[in-house]
C-alpha cells in the first residue's frame, strides 16, 4: 500500500510512521507546524534500534524531514492556509491512504479524496469523547481516569469518521505529560497496521458521528482561567499541573515567576495552609504553590 503521512516533529509522529514504514510504502511526507520533542524519549529501550536511530538523528524541528529522507520521500512543509498545495502534493503521488498523526489543520474533502482508500487520524483520547484539537490537556483538567488512543477514518467533522480501532489505558495520578505521550504513542504502532489495513474495506468502522461528544477538546487561550483552586482537592489540582502545565505557559492565572521561567511539579505534601491558595512560595524545601490542604512543590528551570 501507498501511504502518504502527516504528522509533526515528535514521538507522536515517528512511532506510527516507523511502523507503517516496515511493512509499506510511504510515498510522502507532509509536516505541519513543528513543535518541540521531548529529549528523553529517543533513548528509551522500548523502541526498536531503528527508530531509536532516527531519533537520535533528529533535532527539535527536523524530525519527520530524518525520517522521511531515511525513506527517500519527498517532503511537504504544511503551513497555515496551505491546504490547497498540500492537496496538490498528495494528488501528485496517487496513494493508496493517508495517515494523520497531528495536524493543526482539518484535511480538505479533495484531499481526502485524492487517496484510492481515503484517510486515517490517530487521535489520543477514546472517541466520540475529546474530540477535538486538545484533548491531552482536557483529560488532564477534567481528572480523567482513563485515557485512549482512537485510530478513525476522517470525515468533514472534527475527529467524527467510523473507529478503525481503539484501546483505552489507566491514567494513575501524578502521569507526566511525558509519560502520557510515551503510553498514545506506543499504542498507536500496535494498532496503527490493523487500522490501515481495515481502512482498505469500504464497509469497515465503527459509526460513531451520531454519538454525543460528552466533552469537545478545544484549544485553550491566555484568558483561560483552570485551576479550581477552592474547589479541588490538593491531589486533583496536583495531577492537573503536572499533567498539563506544558500548555499553561501564557496563562495569566499562574504566578508571575511561572509564566517566564520554565517549570514542572515535583510531589505535593499536606499541610496546614501557608499562603493563599494558588501563590508562590518557598520554604527550606524550596519552592511550592500554596493550597488549602498543603503545598505543591515547583521546580524551576532557569536554564531553560
Amino acid at each position: 500500500m501507498k501511504i502518504v503521512f502527516i504528522g509533526k516533529d515528535g514521538i507522536y509522529s515517528a512511532a506510527p510512521i516507523h511502523k507503517l514504514a516496515g511493512k509499506h510504502e510511504i510515498v510522502g511526507v507532509a509536516r505541519s507546524a513543528p513543535r518541540s520533542f521531548t529529549p528523553f524519549l529517543s533513548s528509551q529501550s522500548l523502541w526498536p534500534p531503528r527508530l531509536r536511530r532516527l531519533l537520535n538523528r533528529r533535532t527539535s524541528s527536523t524530525l519527520l524531514p530524518v525520517i522521511a529522507a531515511d525513506l527517500a520521500a519527498p517532503v511537504f512543509e504544511l503551513k497555515k492556509g496551505g491546504l490547497t498545495e498540500l492537496t496538490s502534493f498528495i494528488k501528485s503521488l496517487a496513494p493508496d491512504l493517508i495517515c494523520v498523526a497531528s495536524m493543526s489543520q482539518l484535511l480538505p474533502r479533495a484531499a481526502i479524496d485524492a487517496a484510492r482508500y481515503g484517510a486515517i487520524n490517530i487521535h489520543p483520547s477514546p472517541l466520540p469523547a475529546y474530540r477535538g484539537p486538545n484533548p491531552w490537556f482536557w483529560q488532564y483538567h477534567n481528572g480523567e481516569p482513563e485515557g485512549g488512543l482512537t485510530i478513525h477514518r476522517i470525515d468533514e467533522g472534527s475527529d467524527t469518521g467510523p473507529i478503525l480501532a481503539q484501546r483505552s489505558y489507566t491514567i494513575e495520578p501524578g502521569t507526566t505529560f511525558s509519560e502520557m505521550l510515551v503510553t498514545t504513542a506506543r499504542l498507536s504502532s500496535e494498532l496503527i497496521l490493523e487500522a490501515a489495513e481495515a481502512a482498505a474495506d469500504p464497509g469497515a468502522g465503527r459509526l460513531q458521528k451520531h454519538l454525543p461528544c460528552p466533552f469537545y477538546a478545544r484549544r485553550t487561550t491566555s484568558q483561560d482561567r483552570f485551576v479550581e483552586w477552592t474547589n479541588w482537592p490538593i491531589e486533583r489540582a496536583w495531577h492537573f499541573l503536572r499533567g498539563a502545565h506544558r500548555f499553561l505557559a501564557p496563562s495569566w492565572e499562574l504566578p508571575t515567576l511561572l509564566r517566564f521561567v520554565p517549570w514542572t511539579i515535583g510531589g505535593f505534601e499536606r499541610a496546614a495552609r501557608v499562603n493563599e491558595s494558588g501563590k508562590f512560595g518557598k520554604d527550606g524545601a524550596g519552592f511550592y504553590l500554596g493550597h488549602s490542604e498543603g503545598k505543591i512543590r515547583v521546580r524551576l528551570n532557569r536554564r531553560g
